[in-house]
């Protein structure tokens, strides 16, 4: 994602091969859930997913996200850290 660490919002891009469905969940430090994105139906291309903390209702903060990406491959699934910044 960028920019990492973020302030308020951060852009997190997926490359597509193949059209896809997408889902971006977020899980605070502790394990939970907190918010999930999905977008169904995008093409193969470049993507940008844009996730703004106030527009979730959460606060800035650090968390771990995960994408999963399902098309007629798979299941691919990836997480990583979004650092909050001071």
């Amino acid at each position: 994602n960028y920019p990492n660490p973020y302030k308020n919002n951060t852009t997190i891009p997926l490359h597509l091969v193949h059209p896809a469905d997408v889902r971006l969940d977020l899980y605070n430090l502790e394990g939970k859930l907190v918010a999930s994105i999905q977008k169904d139906g995008l093409i193969a291309a470049q993507h940008d997913l844009f996730v703004d903390m106030d527009q979730l209702g959460l606060p800035v903060g650090n968390y771990v996200y995960q994408i999963e990406v399902n098309n007629a491959n798979g299941i691919f699934k990836d997480c990583k850290l979004m650092t909050a910044a001071k």
